[in-house]
């Protein structure tokens, strides 16, 4: 069942854009994810959107995906974090490149996260 963002009973608008690969608070738990290659449950923490809860996080690889994440900005209590990947003088492979499993003879990447 597909459950909406928003309802009666459920405002989730705060977590959308939420750059977890640049959150110094959710980094190690998105890597992690990403590196099982598996559902990882991570918590109880403190949510976007208020309230607190325990997050099932999948990582999708696909053929389909870009080798590079993009570039991108995220700010946070006055702060801005950045990744850049487009650029080769200032980009960082362990950030910016999540080679996943191999499917029918063709590298997947990572493309996302599916909660």
């Amino acid at each position: 069942k597909i459950h909406p963002l928003v309802n009666l009973h459920q405002d989730n608008r705060a977590a959308i854009g939420h750059a977890l690969l640049l959150d110094p608070k959710r980094k190690a738990g998105a890597l992690a994810t990403i590196e099982s290659q598996s559902i990882v449950m991570i918590g109880p923490l403190k949510l976007k959107q208020g309230g607190f809860g325990i997050i099932a996080r999948k990582p999708i690889f696909t053929p389909f995906a870009s080798k590079l994440l993009p570039d991108e900005s995220w700010s946070s209590e006055g702060v801005t974090y950045t990744r850049v990947c487009s650029n080769v003088t200032h980009r960082n492979d362990e950030v910016c490149s999540f080679p996943g499993p191999i499917e029918n003879g063709t590298q997947t990447y990572f493309w996302g996260f599916a909660t």
